[in-house]
């Protein structure tokens, strides 16, 4: 393959894949679940009327919201990093158990209803929670991590910034990003 730029757009898999990066990123496990769908009696029980999407205002956030077919989507709460900024394990009872006991004390209510399924993802964090970028290679390799739990958005702006970078275009995203970036310690600190 020949190109004039490359763009590193892998996140969470960028310190572990490639070694990149590891003094700017580190890579977590994070969770989230559903329950089967709530009866009419369970929804009224919560005054949640609108359904709107609800997060907790702390770094570390529960998140719930309500699906088309009356399910409580959830999770969060608990991010796991593991030792030498490897890859957490998939499969994680102890946050499985973490999430649904604080979805219990938030719904009381629906302290009965059964949670059909849980599952996660890789998430990519920063020290001071916004996503980095730069270059590499002198320029040849732009790329863009830290998306800190917020990809859909985040990826989306950066991948219009990392375009207009590679476009040689300083966009104002990438302004308003330049700070010093606070480097993770080395091991055992980091962990």
């Amino acid at each position: 393959v020949r190109a004039r730029k490359l763009l590193l757009c892998t996140n969470a898999y960028t310190p572990v894949a490639f070694r990149l990066l590891r003094h700017k990123m580190v890579p977590a496990r994070v969770h989230q679940f559903i329950t089967r769908p709530l009866t009419s009696a369970e929804r009224d029980s919560l005054g949640w009327r609108g359904g709107e999407a609800i997060y907790t205002a702390h770094e570390i956030l529960e998140n719930y919201r309500i699906t088309a077919d009356g399910r409580v989507v959830g999770g969060s709460k608990d991010v796991n990093v593991a030792f030498g900024n490897r890859l957490p394990e998939a499969c994680q009872p102890d946050s499985f158990r973490l999430i649904e006991r604080a979805f219990r004390e938030r719904f009381p209510t629906l302290s009965g209803v059964p949670i059909e399924r849980y599952w996660g993802g890789y998430i990519a964090i920063t020290l001071d929670f916004l996503p980095v970028h730069g270059a590499l290679a002198g320029g040849q390799a732009l790329y863009y991590g830290g998306c800190n739990g917020h990809g859909v958005p985040t990826c989306t702006l950066m991948g219009a910034t990392l375009a207009d970078e590679a476009l040689c275009e300083r966009s104002e995203v990438a302004r308003a990003l330049e700070r010093f970036e606070l480097p993770w310690p080395p091991e055992p600190l980091r962990w």
